[in-house]
């Protein structure tokens, strides 16, 4: 579970304890993949898609991806599908 929180009617992902190549600052979510740096020359994108081996194909998936650097290959960090949680969910 990661933490989506929505200001002036934009989501902001929110995870602080992913570790060194997870976000250091809330990252927007839009629909679009973005690149972002977090620390340099590390990056990170968020996608918004389908995860190929999932029951539900209907059901769309926030993909967290980081590297190292430009010139490394992607690996992904963790997806999470798009739901929210009440504090009942959590008891």
């Amino acid at each position: 579970m990661v933490n989506v929180v929505i200001l002036s009617d934009a989501a902001y992902f929110i995870d602080v304890g992913f570790g060194a190549m997870g976000p250091h600052h809330p990252i927007p979510l839009a629909m679009n993949e973005q690149i972002f740096a977090i620390a340099s020359p590390a990056q990170v994108p968020f996608s918004y898609e389908l995860i190929p081996d999932a029951i539900n194909q209907d059901q769309r998936y926030w993909i967290y991806r980081h590297r190292k650097g430009s010139t490394t290959s992607w690996t992904i960090g963790y997806s999470t599908p798009a739901l929210e949680f009440l504090s009942v969910d959590l008891k």
